[in-house]
């Protein structure tokens, strides 16, 4: 029982990191909403409204892929770019998996 309450707390500290991070990271960027919209599309309570909240989703989907799966990707070329596929999976984005062929 004892185990169970401490899985329990630190799963509940790595859904906080969760939200935590992706308002963190999306603010850096410019992509910003309210706090309980971040915790709703975090916790897939919600749909996108705009576009800022479609790549708050695809940032929650990739963060997910990593949280479960971190040490089982491999740091590749062709993994990288199905995760940036990922992120921008909630987008009409024709460069979402594709990198870029003309530099800025």
């Amino acid at each position: 029982m004892y185990l169970k309450q401490r899985l329990e707390k630190l799963e509940k500290l790595v859904e906080i990191a969760k939200i935590q991070s992706t308002e963190a990271s999306n603010a850096m960027e410019g992509i910003v909403t309210t706090s309980t919209r971040i915790k709703q599309l975090v916790e897939e309570k919600t749909t996108p409204k705009n576009r800022d909240e479609q790549e708050i989703a695809g940032y929650r989907d990739v963060l997910n892929i990593i949280h479960e799966s971190f040490d089982a990707i491999p740091v590749s070329r062709n993994y990288i770019l199905q995760l940036h596929k990922i992120l921008y999976g909630h987008m009409n984005n024709p460069m979402a998996g594709r990198t870029k062929s003309v530099q800025n």
